[in-house]
């Protein structure tokens, strides 16, 4: 005759009784789960810092390009060193049709 050492295992007003390899099974089962979702979270979370920061680097590069543009226009002289209004005329267009839009 086997004997088999019994665990209870209260389920709201019942009492079950499992053997002591089902429950650690059951258990290591759920543990494996937990551990599978806590990696995927992680993954999810690991993906979306991916994603913010690529999205941040492009903002930033976008916006450095524009910047050097606006200077470059800004930074024409004539022969004599003076500033040429046409670019500052055509930056101001564009400042002026912006707003409007």
């Amino acid at each position: 005759m086997i004997w088999f050492v019994l665990w209870k295992h209260h389920i709201g007003n019942l009492l079950c009784f499992r053997r002591r390899e089902e429950f650690a099974a059951s258990r290591r089962q759920r543990q494996e789960q937990d551990r599978e979702q806590a990696q995927q979270a992680r993954r999810a979370k690991a993906e979306e810092r991916r994603r913010k920061e690529q999205e941040r680097q492009e903002a930033i590069k976008k916006y450095k390009q524009k910047k050097a543009d606006k200077f470059k226009v800004l930074s024409k002289k004539t022969k004599r060193g003076q500033p040429v209004m046409a670019g500052r005329m055509e930056l101001l267009l564009q400042k002026i049709q912006s707003d409007l839009s």
